[in-house]
């Protein structure tokens, strides 16, 4: 039997990139949104194709034209558009090398970049790199080596770390890189590097990748204690150590039984403390008392293998995840000869 489909379904748009998991590799995939095939919306998408070849984040669009009375065929890559993205969650290769020219000091931090291709805002991980030198304006050697999520992009400008705190620095950024990290460490729960701790009764902690945590793991705060140039690079070392219960989360934060309200204020470490070692969330356990009463899972603190094969699919009008409240129908195959 030649080409098998392996699996299909079907999904409401939330106007943002979904992926779709997928029991084994693929070798082609159909998209079909039946939103946009019952109206007649100039220059939007009905279909889109993809097959094993075609390059990343590419794929086949079949759109009305505008005047919508007729269809046209196009590539996501030609619309400049993001389309299907083949994704193997096992597999631990950044992205290659991608120039930078800046990061702001703004209170959300904003790199310059004429490379965005791919970068999807709240999903898309990246590892920023730099190599620096004395010079005028901001030097942000600080963030080397710390993945982040990527937060608004401006296609072939710039993007926020979404996460991150506002960066102090005095130099200019020289042959500064960025690479996109195409995974997640493969086992849940995750060690996660600390960008902002509140004070207050329960601490609220944000963390530069959004963390994946939920209500009733516990928690270890680690390398907050670190002296740098003279000073504690990140100033709360009370916290240095401690273990608290999670109590409430969004996806980059998550509130702990901790009060911070007597702690020294956190600052993320200044260019001037560079080099130091990240500060870290280390999941240490569960606290099953306050998982069961939040009505969480108790073995949410079990090791996880998160690893997974699928597609991401971009969003729009012209990508296949659609927009808000579309209806989206799929199916994949991988193809063979008996």
């Amino acid at each position: 039997m030649d080409g098998t489909i392996i699996l299909q379904g079907q999904f409401t748009s939330t106007g943002a990139a979904t992926f779709i998991p997928l029991r084994s590799g693929v070798d082609w995939m159909e998209v079909i949104n039946m939103t946009e095939a019952a109206a007649a919306n100039a220059s939007h998408g009905v279909s889109y194709d993809w097959q094993l070849g075609m390059a990343n984040n590419d794929g086949l669009v079949t759109l009305r034209n505008a005047a919508a009375t007729e269809v046209n065929i196009d590539t996501s890559a030609g619309l400049a558009v993001d389309g299907f993205q083949l994704l193997d969650t096992s597999v631990q290769t950044t992205g290659a090398n991608r120039a930078v020219t800046n990061i702001s000091g703004a209170a959300i931090p904003v790199v310059s970049a004429a490379n965005t291709t791919g970068l999807i805002a709240n999903e898309t991980i990246v590892r920023m790199y730099f190599q620096t030198t004395a010079g005028a304006g901001l030097l942000a050697n600080q963030l080397a080596g710390i993945d982040f999520t990527v937060g608004v992009v401006n296609a072939g400008a710039d993007f926020q770390l979404q996460n991150m705190a506002q960066i102090v620095g005095t130099d200019a950024v020289i042959a500064s890189n960025y690479r996109v990290i195409p995974f997640n460490p493969i086992f849940y729960p995750r060690r996660r590097v600390i960008s902002k701790i509140t004070q207050a009764v329960q601490a609220v902690v944000t963390t530069t990748v959004n963390h994946g945590y939920i209500p009733g793991q516990q928690i270890r705060f680690s390398n907050v204690r670190q002296v740098r140039a003279g000073a504690a690079a990140y100033g709360m070392v009370e916290i240095d150590g401690l273990v608290g219960n999670i109590v409430d989360t969004t996806a980059s934060t998550f509130t702990v039984d901790i009060d911070t309200t007597g702690f020294t204020a956190f600052v993320f470490p200044l260019t001037a403390n560079y080099p130091f070692t990240p500060a870290l969330a280390i999941p240490v356990g569960e606290d099953t008392a306050t998982a069961l009463d939040l009505g969480e899972d108790i073995l949410s603190d079990a090791t996880i293998n998160t690893a997974e094969i699928g597609m991401l699919l971009g969003a729009g009008i012209t990508s296949p995840a659609g927009t808000v409240g579309q209806s989206i129908f799929w199916k994949a195959g991988k193809s063979f000869n008996v």
